[in-house]
C-alpha cells in the first residue's frame, strides 16, 4: 500500500467559476481523478473617507484653527498605491499633515490632519484630495475668514480742567482685536 500527497493551488486569470479534473494513472489500476472547482473574484480596488466634509466655521485672519482629522480607507480587495494626500484647492488658507504612505493595505487606514489660517476675509473653500490607484477621493474643506472687531479700553477717557495753554497728564488708551492682539 503507498500513497502520495499531491498539491493543488487555484490561482485564476480570470472572473467566473472554473473547473479541471486532476487525473492520476497507475500501471495497474488505471486512472482515477479528482474534480477541482474554484471562482475568480474580480479585483475590486476602491477607497474612502470617514467624511465628506470638513467645516471649519470662522476664524479670524490670521488666526488658525483647531486640526480637524480624515480618515483613508482601503475597501477593496486589493492593495491601493497612494500617490499623495494634498490639499489641491484653498492652498494658501489650509494645511494638511498625514501619515499615510506609498501604498495603503487591503483593509488598512491612514489619516490627515487638516487646520484652517485665512489670509482673507469671507468664505474660503477647498478641497483635500488622496490620490490613489482608483481614482480620487475628495474632502471638501469649508471656512470663513473674519476681520476681528477692535475694542477700545477705556471706552471713555476724561481728563480734568486743565488750564489754556498748557498739556494735561497722559492717559493710557488700549486697542485690541478681539483675538487678543494689540493694533
Amino acid at each position: 500500500d503507498t500513497s502520495c500527497t499531491v498539491t493543488v493551488r487555484f490561482a485564476p486569470t480570470a472572473a467566473g467559476a472554473r473547473s479541471a479534473t486532476l487525473s492520476a494513472f497507475t500501471a495497474n489500476a488505471g486512472s482515477t481523478g479528482v474534480s477541482l472547482q474554484g471562482t475568480g473574484i474580480p479585483q475590486a480596488p476602491s477607497a474612502s473617507a470617514s467624511v465628506a466634509a470638513l467645516a471649519f466655521g470662522s476664524i479670524p485672519v490670521d488666526g488658525s484653527s483647531v486640526a480637524q482629522q480624515v480618515t483613508f480607507n482601503n475597501t477593496g480587495n486589493v492593495t491601493l498605491n497612494l500617490g499623495g494626500v494634498n490639499v489641491v484647492a484653498g492652498t494658501t488658507h489650509y494645511a494638511r499633515t498625514t501619515n499615510c504612505g506609498a501604498t495603503l493595505a487591503v483593509g488598512a487606514s491612514c489619516t490627515a490632519s487638516v487646520t484652517f489660517s485665512p489670509r482673507a476675509a469671507g468664505s474660503v473653500p477647498g478641497t483635500l484630495r488622496a490620490t490613489f490607484s482608483s481614482g480620487n477621493v475628495d474632502v471638501a474643506l469649508s471656512g470663513n475668514g473674519t476681520l476681528a472687531e477692535a475694542t477700545v479700553n477705556p471706552p471713555t477717557v476724561s481728563f480734568d480742567d486743565q488750564q489754556v495753554a498748557s498739556t494735561s497728564v497722559a492717559k493710557t488708551v488700549r486697542l485690541q482685536r478681539d483675538f487678543g492682539r494689540l493694533l
